[in-house]
């Protein structure tokens, strides 16, 4: 299970065009915008509505500032804006971390991808120069729990994840 921030809808609708558009122009799966604040196992009986129930209640909607565009090899890093650390983000991590069995040391480093696919370095530089984005502050204004799509136990089918419970930050369930 993962549990991811959301953007607030002005900045999703800007994201969302932006992962659909890289994605078109290099053939790389598309995905909604989020920075995953823990991801681990879950037992049967580990109840994720409640978590993000306590989650939503408790946190107000956060404002995370860019601080750099970053590149990677991992296929879950390849093109991603990387934001300062957070004391709410960081709760998040670790009240999903308490409250699901086995925990995992999961270590948030948040971030939010702009694209998944494998690429050489120079590709993904010259991706990351393309945006001018440091300094920008992005309102994230839901928490949501996904899962691998079904009969999958792994993330590689991106398309295919299932967010199956969404919170609005400030205690509202999203339908």
């Amino acid at each position: 299970v993962g549990f991811w921030l959301v953007p607030a809808p002005r900045y999703h609708r800007n994201l969302a065009r932006t992962i659909e558009n890289l994605a078109g122009e290099l053939n790389a799966p598309r995905f909604e915008p989020h920075v995953t604040v823990y991801a681990g196992a879950r037992a049967v009986d580990d109840d994720v509505e409640t978590l993000l129930s306590q989650a939503a209640e408790v946190v107000e909607p956060l404002d995370l500032r860019i601080t750099r565009v970053g590149t990677s090899p991992d296929l879950f890093r390849t093109l991603y804006l990387e934001f300062e650390p957070d004391p709410k983000a960081e709760w998040l991590c670790r009240l999903f971390r308490a409250g699901l069995k086995p925990a995992l040391d999961y270590v948030l480093k948040p971030h939010l991808s702009l694209l998944y696919k494998q690429l050489p370095g120079a590709t993904r530089a010259a991706l990351a120069r393309r945006l001018d984005l440091v300094g920008q502050r992005i309102t994230f204004d839901q928490i949501a729990a996904v899962r691998p799509g079904h009969g999958r136990h792994d993330w590689l089918d991106i398309e295919g994840w299932d967010v199956w419970l969404r919170k609005d930050l400030g205690g509202q369930r999203i339908p």
